[in-house]
């Protein structure tokens, strides 16, 4: 019996471009495997539901315990599981080392990686409880859990329940090399507002509950706030309310919204996109079974 041979013979121009295939490339092809343009978070990876027991999370986790590369690895290996999860090999890791590489003009200081690191991640993944893996010859099959390390991962259900809520992170935050670019602060507070603008145009942060709510500090949580404001990702707004107590009988609220596809009604319209193509999908899944089934 015949069996396929790890390495296919291909024309060698194919083989040129496929051993040449950039950072950006990658990104952009696996992506458009999805078809939807954004992946799936649920909300527990930045909060935990119950306001009776602790609310922090991993994002907290993770950031307060500096893991930056960590989250990311994390985010990259969510955004790819709808078709990485039927795929029957392992992805090599110079895969996700050049995923993950950033590439051209403003990068400079951006995130780097290497074999060395990506091992160590996996294995940080692996010990907050993100991942799970085996080897399977010279590759490693990597699979994730719950976004709170707590349980194996299903994909999220919708609304069903508060473990099953999510909100959507954009691939323009990979293709436009955000996640090498935002410090773990800006990453830290733009996941804290994707998730708090599911349904409202923006949030108030208040910075002496942040650490209590998402376990991340008011300083780092302002550093966040900034930078994204630099990169023209969040957009501040200042709601001035009456107030007796207050020194000038005025207190000032402060609310951010995401801009551009970040912004939640981007994100909304990209949902109802796509649940209208994976209806009308499975209609004509439906269709053409039919006949299978009258004869």
């Amino acid at each position: 019996m015949s069996t396929q041979p790890d390495t296919p013979d291909v024309d060698p121009d194919v083989a040129v471009e496929i051993s040449t295939m950039s950072a950006t490339q990658t990104r952009e092809t696996m992506l458009s495997w999805t078809r939807r343009g954004y992946s799936v978070n649920r909300s527990i990876l930045v909060q935990q539901p119950d306001p009776d027991k602790p609310r922090e999370s991993t994002v907290g986790r993770l950031t307060r315990d500096r893991h930056h590369r960590a989250l990311v690895l994390y985010l990259l290996v969510l955004a790819w599981w709808p078709w990485l999860h039927d795929r029957k090999t392992p992805l090599d890791s110079e895969v996700w080392i050049r995923a993950l590489t950033a590439e051209g003009p403003g990068t400079a200081n951006a995130l780097t990686w290497s074999a060395s690191t990506l091992s160590r991640t996996w294995g940080v993944l692996k010990q907050y409880g993100l991942i799970q893996s085996e080897r399977e010859g010279r590759l490693t099959r990597v699979k994730p859990r719950r976004e709170d390390g707590l349980q194996d991962y299903q994909f999220p259900a919708g609304e069903r329940d508060w473990f099953n809520r999510y909100f959507t992170l954009p691939d323009e935050f990979w293709t436009r090399q955000y996640f090498a670019t935002l410090s773990p602060a800006a990453l830290a507070v733009l996941l804290i507002v994707l998730k708090e603008t599911i349904k409202k145009p923006d949030v108030e942060l208040l910075r002496e509950r942040m650490s209590e709510w998402y376990g991340i500090s008011g300083k780092t949580v302002t550093k966040g706030i900034q930078e994204l404001i630099d990169c023209e990702l969040l957009d501040p707004r200042i709601e001035r309310v009456p107030d007796a107590a207050a020194k000038y009988g005025v207190t000032d609220h402060y609310y951010y919204g995401l801009k551009g596809p970040f912004n939640t009604e981007e994100r909304k319209a990209r949902r109802k996109t796509a649940n209208r193509k994976r209806l009308a999908a499975e209609r004509k899944k439906a269709k053409a079974a039919a006949p299978k089934e009258k004869s």
